[in-house]
């Protein structure tokens, strides 16, 4: 549980973090959003529903990098049918081709570039609806969290985290890549998994407060 809980998020904020920090202006926008909200409204967890741009943007992550190859991988524990009539024998695993999935043209527009505002553009073209297409919100063609009935149960607690850990660091600190670089390091493989980057520095500024 420990292991598929901790290790899952902090690949994903450590892509987050690599994105903010190459990118100032789009950590100036989620700032601005954020700060907004919580003069609004406070500092909660419905505080946090309402940072719409944040989710996109930790959306766009989970879609775009990911934790690797597949998503969803099961084991027949007996023969299964599927509704077309493949036989599944007892004892084979079978997944759902998330990278494939997640990076088809015909599912995402210009599906091989990062977004930040790609889901908040959607969300707002559904009359704004919280739960239109948000973080946790599962379907056919996005599966950072699985889908249907299996579908992770703690995609919400993960999410809250991520905002969170997200929400401070941007409220907290000025964040940038040495020599002020803007090339996201690059991730490693190993078999199926996507890595972020475990060698590359990160300076971090407190921000002065008025």
């Amino acid at each position: 549980m420990n292991v598929a809980a901790v290790h899952t998020t902090s690949q994903s904020f450590t892509h987050l973090l690599y994105l903010i920090a190459a990118n100032p202006a789009w950590a100036a926008t989620l700032r601005e959003e954020i700060e907004q909200v919580i003069e609004q409204y406070g500092y909660d967890k419905e505080s946090l529903d309402r940072m719409r741009r944040l989710d996109s943007f930790i959306q766009e992550s989970l879609r775009f990098n990911g934790l690797g190859v597949l998503a969803s991988t099961k084991l027949a524990l007996q023969d299964f049918a599927l509704s077309d009539g493949t036989i599944l024998p007892k004892g084979t695993f079978v997944a759902a081709p998330l990278r494939a999935m997640h990076h088809d043209d015909g599912n995402y527009a210009d599906a091989g570039t990062f977004q930040p505002w790609r889901f908040y553009r959607e969300v707002d073209e559904c009359g704004g609806e919280a739960n239109a297409q948000s973080m946790t919100t599962t379907t056919t063609t996005y599966l950072s969290f699985g889908h249907g009935k299996t579908a992770c149960p703690g995609r919400f607690f993960a999410a809250l985290e991520l905002k969170m850990i997200t929400a401070n660091l941007l409220l907290n600190y000025d964040v940038k890549l040495e020599g002020d670089s803007t090339e996201i390091p690059p991730v490693s493989w190993y078999i199926a998994s996507r890595v972020p980057n475990m060698k590359a520095n990160v300076l971090f500024r407190r921000r002065q407060k008025d």
